[in-house]
């Protein structure tokens, strides 16, 4: 039986692409979804996808820009749900093009979209996650790029969200259980090689992620996992399961675990 079934997952921008795929791999291993978007159309056939796989589905309409859309799904997640156990921030405006061609609005809505939104997401959901809960923000690896051109501003809000995802990671450990003396206080991630998901291809090309370690908060790593397995590893029973290999490959998400009790 698998550890995630019975959890609930709410995910943005799950309309299409990564974010869709993530709902379907969660909801293929018994995970409640609420899958989030701008357009209900779109989040309303992801839901009625996995609700055809037998799967439980809730689709809401949020634009992620807005505070108030973002309470409103929490809200009416716990209402459907009853609780709310894994948040996945993948919703994100991408604002490329070099520097005097991106305009102060075009910087504000990925900024907005992506590290505002997250931050106010992280808060929204911590009261629910508190024991137990796990979050994996969507980052990138346009920062790492030899030639930044063109990726400067995306680069400069994803990294944003990196350093939320650190920050937080280290400043709510406590809200756990706590490590054994020689363990990090917490455990943080960072995924690599992600691509758009369709419906028909969610479940193998969901198997792109391989983790890399985050400074000191962070002891373990994982190649070639699928979203599902590698939220496995960070709702298992045991907190700090062995540091495999190091893998040599650029972070494309980031996200930790609030340890049970």
């Amino acid at each position: 039986m698998s550890k995630l079934k019975g959890k609930v997952a709410l995910v943005t921008g799950a309309g299409q692409g990564v974010g869709q795929g993530i709902a379907f791999a969660l909801a293929q291993e018994g995970v409640a979804v609420a899958v989030t978007g701008r357009t209900l159309s779109k989040v309303e056939k992801t839901a009625a996808e996995i609700i055809k796989r037998g799967g439980k589905a809730l689709a809401l309409e949020c634009d992620v820009k807005d505070a108030a859309s973002l309470q409103r799904s929490v809200e009416q997640t716990v209402k459907q749900f009853g609780a709310l156990n894994i948040l996945v921030n993948n919703a994100q405006e991408v604002p490329l093009g070099p520097l005097l061609a991106v305009s102060d609005e075009g910087f504000t809505a990925g900024w907005d979209s992506g590290p505002l939104a997250t931050f106010r997401l992280m808060k929204l959901c911590h009261p629910h996650l508190k024991g137990g809960g796990c979050i994996i923000n969507l980052a990138s690896p346009a920062a790492m790029r030899w030639d930044a051109s063109n990726y400067g501003v995306y680069a400069a809000v994803k990294e944003a969200i990196r350093s939320l995802t650190r920050a937080a990671a280290c400043e709510w450990a406590k809200d756990g259980r706590k490590p054994p003396p020689s363990s990090p206080p917490c455990r943080c991630s960072a995924s690599a090689n992600a691509r758009p998901i369709s419906a028909a291809s969610s479940s193998r090309c969901a198997r792109r992620t391989a983790a890399t370690s985050t400074g000191r908060a962070s002891r373990w790593m994982a190649d070639r996992l699928t979203w599902a397995e590698q939220l496995k590893r960070h709702t298992g029973e045991s907190p700090y399961p062995e540091r495999p290999r190091a893998v040599k490959r650029r972070d494309m998400t980031s996200g930790f675990r609030l340890s049970p009790e």
